[in-house]
């Protein structure tokens, strides 16, 4: 929806798409190579059997669909790297990434609920003891993991002017259905931090629901507002680009 060319509603603008998945392409690895160490670190500490279960949740049906799919293409082995080649090898880099990158996003919250006991160290009304387990800190490294390609994807996008809604039409029903998903994600995401704030030590508290719809509205707000923030700036670069392409074309 956001990442078409300015003024072009219909044809998806494969010039944007192969230079995003020609982006992708280092982001897989940075990724790959993140889960990769901290899979190795956990071996050396010898960590729990549980706590490599993401790392190869990530890695297998990433690297086994980009693998499969390379040799469907014929490109397992590169030997001569020509533009259309390597625009093949890019698109299957981008959802290889995609793969691993919601994996790890949904892996996340499991792992949180599963193994730091989230319900019964963390709630702050009333909590017998708060205390801080190595499962939390690996719960910080898988965020720095996919948090880096992540930030490295969206400034380069928005350098480019990429991120754009394409026309006023568009932007006014863009902006609804964007609004949408930010009240039901920004929900899910209250839920899911001030659950301990509802079901504390084994305890319901019904004020936890306040906790519940202010993590809510506090997210729904800042993250609605800076994306549409992010979108204008993008724009902005994108007007410039085009104005600079002009002023060149015309020398």
């Amino acid at each position: 929806m956001l990442f078409k060319k300015k003024n072009q509603t219909q044809v998806k603008d494969e010039r944007i798409e192969k230079e995003t998945n020609k982006l992708m392409t280092p982001m897989f690895y940075l990724f790959s190579a993140g889960l990769l160490a901290c899979l190795v670190l956990k071996l050396v500490l010898r960590e729990p059997w549980y706590n490599f279960v993401l790392e190869i949740a990530c890695l297998v049906p990433a690297w086994g669909y980009a693998l499969v799919k390379r040799a469907q293409s014929g490109i397992l082995v590169m030997k001569e790297k020509d533009d259309a080649l390597l625009s093949i090898r890019d698109a299957i880099h981008s959802k290889a990434f995609m793969i691993s990158f919601w994996v790890i996003i949904i892996g996340e919250v499991l792992y949180m609920f599963a193994v730091t006991d989230y319900f019964g160290r963390y709630g702050i009304i009333e909590p017998d003891e708060v205390s801080w387990p190595r499962e939390m800190t690996w719960l910080v490294v898988y965020l720095a993991i996919w948090l880096i390609p992540a930030l490295i994807v969206t400034v380069n996008t928005l350098k480019k002017g990429w991120m754009i809604w394409g026309s006023q039409k568009r932007e006014v029903t863009g902006k609804k259905a964007f609004g949408k998903r930010v009240i039901v994600g920004s929900l899910f995401f209250g839920l899911i931090m001030g659950l301990p704030e509802l079901i504390a030590n084994g305890i319901f508290y019904a004020k936890g629901w306040l906790m519940i719809l202010g993590m809510a509205a506090m997210w729904g707000v800042l993250f609605y507002f800076g994306m549409l923030g992010m979108i204008k700036l993008s724009e902005k670069n994108a007007d410039k680009a085009v104005k600079e392409k002009e002023e060149s074309n015309e020398e």
